[in-house]
């Protein structure tokens, strides 16, 4: 196991740890902590992109590191779903691919980038977890998931254009099913129906991730 995915998977413990500790102190206390991270997460991401402008906010984690923290401080509770949606899938990705290939993928980043981003990803596993423990979810809420992945999509595809930074953007390859150009290209649009069809699947299942660990974590507080 590399560097990366060693530090990743300590952090994820860490994470785990910490979060357990925070739901077992009071729910403004909770909701302070969180509060506090986020801001971070939003602050430094706003410097970020004064910076380097160039940087878009594209991947569905960088729309989350300002989407999440809007809906938190303004209490937009309709918007509750899709910012603890967006936050399990970019938290839970992320830590996936850094533990499995984190070396591999993000060896050559400089500690402050790698830094930030676990941090970054972990505040939002974090608050996904604090709002899943403290807010009940239903699954007829899906349909603001749906919503809000068409309007991600929409938003995504139309930015393309100015999308100029070099770096590596995940959601255009996903999109773009580099998969199936690398590797299953010979098959031709039987792949890519294939492709895309599982991809559609994926996200409707994970339309219910909500719903479901909202029934597993929810703690009723009198």
């Amino acid at each position: 196991m590399g560097f990366l995915n060693l530090l990743s998977f300590i952090c994820l413990l860490l994470i785990i740890v910490f979060t357990r500790y925070l739901l077992s102190k009071p729910r403004e206390f909770q909701f302070k902590v969180i509060k506090v991270q986020l801001l971070l997460v939003l602050l430094y991401n706003i410097v970020i992109h004064i910076v380097v402008p160039t940087k878009l906010p594209i991947e569905l984690s960088t729309i989350s590191y300002f989407v999440v923290p809007i809906v938190l401080f303004l209490n937009i509770k309709k918007l509750n779903v899709w910012a603890v949606y967006a936050s399990i899938l970019s938290g839970a990705l992320y830590y996936f691919s850094m533990i499995v290939a984190g070396q591999q993928m993000y060896g050559h980043f400089p500690v402050y980038s790698y830094s930030t981003s676990l941090f970054n990803h972990g505040t939002l596993l974090m608050y996904s977890m604090i709002m899943l423990s403290n807010v009940r979810f239903f699954k007829s809420e899906r349909f603001i998931i749906w919503i809000g992945l068409a309007i991600t999509i929409v938003y995504v595809l139309l930015m393309r254009p100015l999308v100029t930074h070099p770096g590596r953007i995940f959601i255009y390859e996903i999109l773009d099913a580099e998969l199936v150009n690398a590797y299953f290209s010979d098959f031709g649009v039987v792949a890519y129906s294939i492709y895309y069809i599982l991809f559609v699947m994926f996200l409707y299942i994970s339309s219910n991730l909500v719903h479901y660990f909202s029934g597993k974590l929810y703690i009723e507080r009198t």
